[in-house]
């Protein structure tokens, strides 16, 4: 019996190990109900699509960033994103994940081509804190473990 027990705690140890180190887009894949989509591009000037997306922590929206590159908000605040992360948003999902948001995107960065944008997957909380950030380059081939929430 003390076996059994101790096989049966081990095997719980190994899914909840392998939960925790399972990327931040698989986890959205696997935990969140559909997203709501939207296309947003400053690359003509204009946004397509609304502007603004409510959520359960507020509303995102966008606004032209630094060197016509589009930045994130939530309430009208700006979303701190690490720079090398910064590009034109093309389009994505939003998924409610417990009390955060999750955004998933397509992110044409300086040093990606029109033609393979990076994905972007981040969680923000109602602060505008972000608590995990994953990014698949566009020129890259596909990072191990990661799950594309943007087709």
């Amino acid at each position: 019996m003390k076996r059994k027990i101790t096989v049966l705690v081990a095997g719980l140890l190994m899914v909840g190990t392998a939960q925790a180190g399972q990327s931040l887009s698989c986890q959205i894949k696997e935990r969140a109900q559909e997203g709501v989509a939207f296309s947003w591009s400053h690359a003509h000037g204009e946004a397509e699509g609304p502007d603004t997306i409510p959520t359960a922590i507020g509303v995102i929206g966008q606004t032209e960033g630094p060197g016509f590159t589009t930045a994130i908000t939530l309430n009208g605040e700006l979303i701190a994103l690490p720079p090398e992360h910064a590009g034109l948003v093309r389009y994505g999902k939003v998924y409610a994940i417990d009390d955060q948001v999750a955004l998933a995107y397509l992110v044409e960065r300086s040093h990606d081509s029109s033609a393979s944008p990076s994905e972007l997957v981040f969680l923000v909380d109602a602060s505008g804190t972000v608590s995990n950030l994953e990014l698949q380059p566009g020129n890259a081939e596909p990072a191990a473990g990661h799950c594309n929430l943007i087709q």
